[in-house]
């Protein structure tokens, strides 16, 4: 039976967090905008840090895993070798099953979508527990990409049979939007960048209810 999707995520970007810092010193950094994040009542973290090299990611992952609900993004081996609760897979990513069978008891999977065609794929996958769909809002993340705005979000998750988490632009002022579009949870970036706030969270969990 597939997973609750959690209601908040955190999705790092160490690259616009701290500009031009070492490896290291993202780590170090990252570790510390997922404890905060954590004690503001973010439900999970989900690591998006692709030029890390194995042994920064596996570092990183570890420490965040240690201070609650970790997903990797891709990296099946770190998430497994780190103890991470769950992996993402990006819309180019492997086949879910593939993962899936390589996947400890308990641990969750999901996979980006961006269109109706993939919800529909994806949102009846056996292997899957839900889906994310983006980009919601315009942002600086991805660049130059048309937003799906709350309808587009409707639109997927309509087509999806497993929940949706948004990402893309989320603000706890739009999100109460994507809630009414359907979508299960949010996820979020540029919210995150800057002092976290138990009040935002509180926000964004609440606009995500059902």
């Amino acid at each position: 039976m597939p997973a609750d999707p959690p209601r908040v995520i955190l999705v790092t970007d160490g690259r616009r967090l701290v500009p031009g810092a070492t490896a290291a010193e993202r780590v170090r950094a990252l570790e510390s905008q997922a404890r905060a994040a954590f004690a503001a009542g973010v439900d999970a973290v989900q690591i998006r840090e692709s030029d890390l090299d194995g042994g920064a990611l596996f570092e990183l992952t570890r420490a965040i895993a240690a201070l609650g609900r970790t997903i990797v993004t891709d990296r099946v081996d770190v998430a497994l070798a780190a103890g991470a609760w769950g992996v993402h897979l990006r819309g180019d990513g492997p086949e879910p099953a593939r993962v899936r069978a390589l996947l400890r008891r308990g641990m969750t999977l999901s996979r980006a979508v961006h269109d109706k065609d993939e919800a529909e794929v994806f949102g009846a996958h056996p292997s899957l527990d839900w889906l994310l769909a983006g980009t919601a809002f315009a942002t600086p993340s991805k660049p130059g990409r048309a937003p799906l705005e709350a309808e587009g979000v409707r639109t997927i998750a309509r087509a999806s049979r497993l929940p949706v988490i948004a990402i893309g632009g989320i603000t706890p002022s739009n999100a109460a939007r994507i809630r009414a579009a359907g979508a299960a949870g949010v996820a979020a970036i540029g919210i995150f960048l800057g002092p976290i706030l138990t009040e935002h969270v509180d926000r964004l969990r609440d606009a995500s209810l059902e």
